[in-house]
């Protein structure tokens, strides 16, 4: 089934101007000079790009360009319908455990999205991962069953080292977090490596404090700030909390 999510892009990205201007002093004028009506304003217009990542120069992709679609535990959609003006975010979790996905299971998903190329969609493994854990290092045992920290960026690598050697490059990769004080400790410990990540989502619900949780993750060994950064859950009650992670600087 195809069910649509509010979704609000949010895009991490450092813009830098200089410019350096000399001022000269003109002779005294004799007379005063009739004034020089201004010039018409140029003409100015703005070409949008979409990035190979999926980003949108202009603007933040709105909820009618995404459509969710949930495969659990089963098959992966062999035939997935997409249209002109709009992406699919497909949640993926092909097995119970991550440990437990076959190589497969992996070439038919691979198949399957390669098949409607050149259109891409954006993939999240195992969206929310952090309900799924049951031990972590660093963090107390967590009430998952899906498996460990290490072995959800386990499965994450092997899925996308297998989509590059069967060189299927239609797919935007996107982690999906929870955005559950409870889990925090785990977030760090589920991220599988700033060459597997293309975007990083998380719940609208309390955005500041969790885009906060993220800046202070970052580093050389994840670098999130220069991933773009996509909010979900967007509901009434969300609003405000969004409207503060926007306005709020730092």
């Amino acid at each position: 089934m195809l069910r649509r999510y509010p979704l609000i892009t949010i895009l991490i990205a450092t813009l830098t101007a200089g410019c350096a201007t000399t001022a000269t002093t003109p002779p005294p004028l004799l007379e005063e000079p009739e004034p020089i009506p201004p010039a018409p304003a140029a003409a100015t217009t703005t070409t949008c790009v979409t990035s190979a990542i999926l980003v949108n120069s202009c603007r933040p992709w709105p909820a009618s360009d995404i459509g969710w679609v949930d495969a659990i535990e089963g098959e992966f959609p062999s035939i997935i319908t997409t249209t002109e003006d709009a992406h699919l975010l497909i949640n993926w979790r092909p097995t119970e455990r991550w440990a437990d996905v076959t190589p497969e299971q992996i070439d038919e998903a691979a198949a399957a999205i390669e098949s409607i190329a050149p259109k891409k969609i954006f993939l999240a493994l195992h969206h929310a991962p952090e309900s799924g854990v049951t031990r972590a290092d660093g963090c107390d045992d967590q009430p998952g069953e899906a498996g460990t920290a290490a072995e959800y960026r386990a499965m994450w690598q092997r899925v996308r080292e297998r989509f590059e050697e069967l060189e299927v490059t239609n797919v935007v990769w996107v982690l999906g977090y929870a955005n559950d004080p409870e889990w925090d400790c785990l977030v760090p410990e589920l991220y599988p490596g700033d060459h597997y990540v293309d975007w990083i989502m998380f719940d609208g619900r309390a955005a500041t404090r969790f885009a906060r949780l993220l800046m202070g993750m970052n580093g050389p060994d994840r670098q999130v700030l220069t991933k773009p950064w996509a909010l979900y859950g967007v509901t009434d009650s969300s609003l405000p909390n969004i409207r503060a992670y926007l306005t709020t600087p730092g």
